[in-house]
């Protein structure tokens, strides 16, 4: 029964059973692949994220997919894929006071002055 150079029995071995990824993961994946390709790097340390309107609005993200490229200076950020609930929310200014404090500007307390004449 077989001699030199014959192949080795190979025994099968036990494959762990894969859940198709949606559509928006498997987007979120390709950018991802294309941005590290480009040496951007993932930042995994990102709690929080704050977008500013001019209208005293914030659009926050909680716990965000972050990848930056040092060369170019650009970030891009995306809310993690999260199954069941949104960790994407916007409210107001006031809303998230007085802990977003340190991450306002000077537009945002223009704004935040504005809010305190009118009584809010």
């Amino acid at each position: 029964m077989g001699g030199k150079g014959t192949q080795r029995r190979v025994r099968p071995s036990n494959k762990a059973v894969t859940v198709p990824d949606s559509d928006t993961d498997k987007k979120i994946n390709a950018i991802m692949a294309v941005k590290q390709g480009q040496n951007g790097n993932v930042l995994t340390t990102v709690q929080e994220v704050n977008f500013f309107y001019d209208d005293g609005m914030v659009l926050n993200m909680a716990y965000p997919q972050v990848i930056y490229n040092w060369n170019d200076k650009v970030a891009h950020i995306w809310p993690a894929p999260v199954k069941g609930k949104s960790k994407v929310t916007e409210k107001h200014l006031s809303e998230l006071l007085p802990a977003i404090s340190m991450q306002m500007g000077p537009a945002q307390y223009s704004i935040l002055e504005e809010f305190k004449k009118n009584g809010g």
